[in-house]
């Protein structure tokens, strides 16, 4: 019989046999669209009439394509969401294929890991309670107060800060490198306040030190005020408490005097007993409103320039206009630097902006007194190199009294911030550095203090036309009778050598000094070859050396006591083969 099928376009197609010699064909089209497959008169409808291990399918017995498969791989349990995904041991063949029916749970409270249902282990974790604050290094290290928790451990969000410059991390806190008194100076290296060579209170020494007449000890005194005695005074010259009873002066120390009106001994009794202008003020030697020495101020105040008004905001002052209610006058001030320099007036120039434009004469400018009153200081000077030749050569040398502080000195492009062309520092009193070729179109000197209240430095800066081995200014100087003069009594003068490498070039300087006087002669290299330095005394037609020094050492110092006459400085190199020699000598001579 002729099967009929439902083919595309819903046209039903029937085939049929007239005859062996025509075929007849019957065809017709549904009106109904997107009907599914209808199978007319299909040769099986069940399994079972299909035989040879074939099935029923679509009507036709065909090949079983699940014939020997097995349905046992059942899949891994999983998660989707917070539902515990798992399968039927077995499966069913479907077309060849196996599928498994899923079976889902929902964990509720707990949660789905690994396709299993778990108590959760965050579940009453509070995390509140983040780490402490640290250091790493200098990075300061803080953490959020609210965490967050994963798998029952916390986790909190941290934050970092980078200590800046001149600042240290300490208990995870950026801080100043020294917490140090105005008069004490910063070590930033080691973080350590530096005691001032003059205290005013126990706060400016270091420990359990204290400040006794102006210097910081370690030896606690009997007292240092009338309040340390429990019966009498103290007597503040000598630290030691004197019974306050007295009927002559021989019961009182030499540091007191009797008031035998009332049996007590006191500081004054006039103002003879007191120190300079000082008066005697019931019983006690005051500072007079206006000073012209130190001796005229109560120790450890020191004759400096104060407002003579109080309501005047400065306690100190340099010029007028510190005290627009009154005037500047000199009085007794606290120990600190009050007064500063020519170059210190009504525009500072401590800073690079502001800094004092050098001139030059004879190529020379100098020499120039300065003072540092503090590491917050600086000293700034410009040096407009238009104004020289770009190959000369230069030499700046600075002195101030040894031990007074530590100085720094830069030759630098620009600011603070910007590039060092050299550098030189020292507190042994003397800095020199030389520049073979100056840098274009302008460039700066900066002073700065790293430890000290009060330095008082000369500088002068020289000028070598064609660099420093191409012309020497003060040549020819290379023997006593062709010596660079550099002063008559008294003599504070410094001046820059240069010999040239491999040259037996020698420099030569005279100075005269009175009998009596003490000769002080420095030298200062700032070169890695080291001249030699003789000092040579000159009377009658008489030159007789005195002193010198050939050591390696940079730093040299010659001393004398003149028996008048002309000296001579002599400065040579003590090799015939050897390096450039620069450097700075200074003369200087005092009662």
């Amino acid at each position: 019989m002729p099967k009929l099928f439902q083919v595309s376009k819903n046209c039903r197609v029937s085939l049929g046999v007239l005859s062996i010699v025509g075929i007849v064909i019957f065809a017709g089209c549904d009106t109904e669209l997107n009907k599914p497959p209808t199978i007319i008169d299909p040769a099986c409808t069940t399994n079972d009439e299909c035989s040879g291990g074939t099935i029923c399918e679509l009507g036709e017995c065909v090949s079983d394509p699940c014939k020997d498969i097995v349905c046992d791989a059942v899949p891994a349990v999983s998660c989707n969401g917070n539902q515990a995904v798992s399968y039927d041991a077995s499966g069913e063949c479907r077309g060849g294929d196996c599928f498994y029916a899923p079976k889902m749970n929902d964990c509720g409270d707990e949660i789905c890991e690994e396709g299993i249902c778990q108590a959760d282990p965050c579940k009453d974790v509070a995390c509140s309670t983040p780490p402490s604050a640290t250091c790493n290094g200098n990075i300061a290290v803080t953490y959020s107060l609210e965490g967050t928790c994963s798998e029952g451990e916390c986790s909190y969000q941290s934050s970092e800060v980078v200590c800046g410059t001149g600042e240290q991390c300490v208990n995870a806190n950026c801080e100043l490198y020294c917490n140090c008194t105005s008069l004490q100076t910063c070590n930033e290296t080691t973080g350590d306040c530096i005691e001032p060579a003059l205290c005013l209170s126990d706060g400016d020494c270091n420990g359990a030190r204290v400040c006794v007449q102006g210097a910081c000890t370690d030896e606690i005194p009997e007292c240092r005020a009338n309040d340390d005695c429990t019966d009498g005074i103290c007597i503040t010259d000598l630290l030691e408490c004197e019974a306050n009873v007295c009927t002559q002066e021989d019961d009182c120390s030499s540091m007191s005097h009797c008031k035998v009106a009332t049996g007590q001994c006191v500081q004054c009794l006039d103002a003879s007993h007191c120190s300079g202008d000082q008066t005697c003020e019931s019983n006690v030697c005051e500072a007079p409103g206006i000073c012209t020495a130190n001796e005229d101020c109560v120790s450890p105040q020191i004759c400096g320039k104060a407002c003579d008004n109080p309501t005047d905001d400065f306690a100190t002052c340099l010029t007028a206009q510190d005290c627009p209610n009154g005037a500047c006058v000199a009085a007794c001030v606290d120990v600190t630097c009050t007064q500063d320099d020519a170059f210190d007036t009504a525009a500072s120039n401590n800073f690079h902006a502001t800094a004092s434009a050098l001139t030059f004469t004879d190529s020379a400018s100098g020499p120039h007194a300065i003072k540092i009153c503090g590491m917050d200081d600086d000293e700034w000077f410009e040096i407009d190199a238009t104004d020289l030749q770009e190959n000369d050569g230069l030499v700046i040398s600075a002195s101030f009294p040894a031990g007074t502080g530590r100085v720094e000195l830069f030759v630098m492009t620009g600011d603070e911030f910007s590039e060092e062309i050299d550098r030189d520092e020292g507190s042994t009193g003397n800095l020199v550095i030389s520049i073979d070729n100056v840098p274009a179109p302008s460039f700066y000197l900066r002073f700065h203090a790293t430890e000290g209240t009060s330095i008082e430095i000369d500088f002068d800066v020289e000028v070598f036309p064609g660099g420093l081995c191409g012309g020497d200014t003060a040549e020819p100087n290379n023997n006593s009778s062709g010596a660079t003069a550099i002063g008559n009594n008294p003599v504070a003068e410094g001046r820059g050598y240069l010999l040239c490498e491999d040259s037996i070039d020698e420099d030569w300087f005279s100075f005269s000094a009175d009998a009596g006087k003490s000769i002080e002669v420095r030298l200062s290299a700032d070169t890695t070859a080291v001249a030699g330095i003789e000092l040579y005394s000159s009377q009658n037609s008489v030159t007789t050396l005195i002193s010198k020094d050939v050591s390696s050492n940079a730093n040299k110092l010659l001393t004398h006591i003149s028996t008048g006459g002309t000296h001579y400085v002599r400065i040579y190199s003590t090799d015939a083969v050897h390096g450039k020699m620069a450097g700075a000598m200074s003369v200087t001579t005092a009662d």
